[in-house]
């Protein structure tokens, strides 16, 4: 009976271990981390935190309303006249704190803080990073506002980031020559070195997961840009103080420094003056080409910085449709660039011309009007199926019923259509191509998201299994050696 129930132990520990593994092999990702980042890993929000009497003056309200705008959050917008939300945002969130609010939060923050005046502003690193410093503390009316959020070096950064760089190198230098050059000489042969021996993982399209389309995106590639920002440089000031307080020991050093900046402004930690090595910037390649095997942002190493930036210009088909160009008709794409085939008839537009068009702009401007961002796993995949319809083609002498052709059939006898035709067909075009641009989630890698399912519900089972034993061994009148897991 006691050997029964070592057995029972020993299928416990085997369920456990089988789990553990099932649950981590269906949720390993094969995306490279940089890519993942770019793709899934939101920029964190810095915090504005401005702690106030009753009312913002005019001044300050025009001073804040800029930042505001592009704001990801502000909790009482009401304060702020003139607030003209934008797509090009930045990251931070503006919190307002009355004096006399019961709020425990705000309680804490006006102990904590205690203003020398009124209204107090405060810019703080996101909660997440673990850094406990202040970038700013002082007036609204002193605030250096475009210099906190603007800079020449930041928006480089951005639109190389955009472009589908894998990271751009920010090189601090240290004020001495020679060992700038020392270190920057390590940085270029590392990357050098690594873009020649470092490859990309494989990504089988059945391990794919539903929500990637390399389709709709720069091309994945192994390049990396650097940015040398001098000691004195007074334009990039505040981007080297959010960097040098990345960590305690940073602000003492007098050497060199390089961060490897990726995703949406993620920064991996510090490699300074003889850390600068490369061996050292082919290890940090490695990290962020390699499989993103953590797939929780906050559980990898590094912190974030504040940038401005429209993340989602980076995707092809996501943009809003009343961002895109003009449509004509699909016949218009066959030749990479738009045709004036419609527009320059030398006879006047016909009633349904006239109606085709306006139609299809009343589409797009409501779409436009509509969009809004979600995150991915809120957006329901719209049916992109074809369906066949007739339409009918008004002749002075008959009416003839005519059925829409399938798009294939339209982008190859496209040269002989007629500009009747195209026109009749510019709606249902359109409507495709709005469908595809609002197509966030996508139903790609259904093989891997079926086959995980199964491996979690298998290793759940063995678990179950597993704790069954354990409890029925557990509730036995054995000995205290036999409740063990582990023998001795």
């Amino acid at each position: 009976m006691a050997w029964l129930k070592g057995q029972r132990n020993n299928c416990l520990l085997i369920a456990l271990t089988v789990c553990l593994a099932l649950i981590s092999l269906s949720s390993a990702c094969v995306i490279p981390v940089f890519r993942y980042a770019m793709e899934r890993w939101h920029a964190d929000d810095f915090q504005i935190v401005i702690l106030l009497d009753s009312t913002l003056s005019q001044a300050e309200q025009q001073k804040l309303a800029d930042v505001a705008s592009h704001a990801s959050y502000v909790s009482n917008p009401e304060l702020i006249d003139s607030l003209k939300p934008q797509r090009l945002t930045h990251n931070v969130s503006i919190q307002f704190y009355q004096k006399n609010s019961t709020d425990e939060q705000a309680k804490f923050l006006w102990n904590q803080i205690k203003p020398k005046s009124l209204p107090w502003a405060i810019l703080r690193y996101p909660p997440y990073s673990g850094i406990e410093h202040d970038l700013y503390s002082g007036s609204i009316a002193n605030m250096p506002l475009q210099e906190l959020f603007h800079s020449k070096e930041r928006k480089e950064l951005v639109d190389d980031l955009l472009k589908g760089q894998t990271a751009v190198w920010m090189f601090l230098e240290s004020g001495d020559k020679t060992k700038d050059a020392a270190a920057l000489e390590q940085l270029n042969k590392g990357i050098g070195q690594a873009t020649k021996t470092v490859k990309l993982p494989d990504m089988p399209e059945d391990e794919l997961p539903g929500w990637f389309d390399p389709s709709a995106a720069p091309e994945m590639r192994i390049e990396f840009g650097i940015v040398k920002i001098s000691h004195s440089d007074t334009n990039e000031k505040w981007l080297r103080e959010m960097l040098r307080h990345s960590e305690p020991k940073l602000l003492t050093m007098k050497e060199p420094m390089a961060f490897a900046v990726f995703g949406r402004g993620r920064v991996l930690p510090a490699l300074t003056g003889d850390q600068i090595t490369v061996a050292n910037v082919v290890n940090s390649v490695i990290f962020l080409c390699g499989q993103c095997s953590c797939e929780i942002k906050e559980e990898n190493p590094g912190f974030d910085i504040l940038l401005t930036a429209d993340w989602e210009s980076f995707y092809y088909d996501r943009r809003p449709v009343g961002e895109l160009p003009p449509l004509t008709g699909i016949s218009d794409f066959v030749d990479g660039q738009a045709t004036e085939k419609i527009v320059a008839t030398s006879t006047p537009p016909s009633k349904n011309q006239k109606t085709a068009v306006a139609e299809e702009k009343a589409v797009e401007s409501s779409v436009a009007k509509a969009f809004v961002y979600k995150p991915i796993t809120e957006q329901a995949k719209p049916s992109l199926e074809p369906k066949p319809t007739a339409k009918e083609e008004k002749d002075p002498e008959k009416t003839v019923a005519v059925e829409e052709p399938e798009a294939v059939t339209l982008m190859e006898n496209s040269d002989s259509m007629t500009n009747d035709e195209a026109v009749s067909n510019s709606e249902s075009d359109s409507a495709t191509v709005m469908a595809a641009s609002q197509d966030f989630s996508g139903t790609g890698g259904s093989g891997m998201v079926s086959r995980n399912m199964w491996y979690t519900l298998g290793g759940l089972a063995l678990f179950l299994v597993g704790g069954i034993g354990f409890m029925r061994a557990r509730g036995s009148k054995a000995d205290g050696a036999s409740r063990s897991l582990l023998k001795p």
